[in-house]
């Protein structure tokens, strides 16, 4: 548990950046919280604390709990978002992401470090034999929709690399799984341990239904799917007909009440 005034201060600006109606205060929140919460997690013993006073910062492990990824999202108006973070080993030891520069998640292929990574939101990460995918979300603008799957490893410098060569793409030429699509749709990405599968929403050209949006993506109602293989590779399925006793990901216009913060959608 936080303690007294760090505690509240840490919760207060976690609310303020995020939900704040006006958009000035929400970026002088984000600039208070990030050096407050670096303090906090470089005290002994940091890590044992899940930060459950911070619902709107998501705070991710592993199945083994080796490490985890504290991220957040900040809206900075004008079609403008920001991400934060910090990666913190069991150790206690932590990397922070600026957010400001580097590589973007917008292409498929290239590798970013963690320290440089332009950032999203980390809402899962998966452990898939002796393997660790971050499953990312990013607001591009009020159009666009990013989600990713990144594999990430550790450098031998004690940084982190997101994005591995060769991963993934039907010829094995892509670092990354990447849909871009709609802001005003709904795209899944799961992992199916059963039949280690990832399965994930197919998109296709639609016109766009934003005011000033222009044609964009969104998922058809079929899926494509990347399957491990024995030798630690991952195969690209084009159409997944059949899951056999598991539910495929919905997607589609999104009518969910809630977003992914679980706030009432406008």
């Amino acid at each position: 548990m936080l303690c007294g005034q760090e505690s509240h201060a840490l919760a207060f600006y976690a609310d303020v950046m995020v939900n704040a109606e006006v958009a000035a205060h929400r970026v002088e929140a984000m600039d208070r919280f990030q050096p407050l919460l670096k303090d906090m997690l470089l005290q002994a013993g940091s890590f044992d604390n899940e930060l459950e006073e911070l619902p709107f910062v998501f705070v991710r492990y592993p199945e083994d709990r080796s490490f985890r990824t504290i991220t957040w999202q900040v809206d900075q108006g004008k079609g403008k978002y920001h991400y934060g973070g910090i990666w913190q080993q069991d150790d206690g030891s932590i990397i922070e992401l600026n957010g400001k520069s580097g590589r973007r998640l917008h292409s498929s292929t290239g590798s970013a470090n963690w320290a440089n990574w332009s950032g999203a939101i980390i809402y899962k990460i998966l452990q898939i034999e002796e393997n660790y995918y971050l499953l990312c979300y990013k607001q591009l603008d009020q159009y666009t929709k990013i989600k990713t799957v990144e594999q990430v490893s550790r450098t031998d410098d004690g940084g982190v690399e997101l994005g591995q060569d060769g991963a993934f793409g039907p010829e094995g030429n892509q670092s990354r799984v990447i849909l871009k699509y709609s802001a005003d749709a709904n795209c899944s990405i799961k992992y199916y341990p059963e039949s280690k599968r990832i399965v994930y929403d197919h998109l296709s050209p639609m016109a766009g239904r934003i005011p000033g949006q222009g044609p964009s993506m969104a998922p058809d109602g079929s899926y494509e799917a990347y399957e491990l293989q024995t030798d630690g590779t991952w195969k690209y399925i084009d159409k997944v007909y059949n899951q056999v006793n598991e539910t495929p990901p919905q997607g589609g216009i999104s009518t969910s009440e809630k977003d992914l913060f679980g706030r009432k959608r406008n």
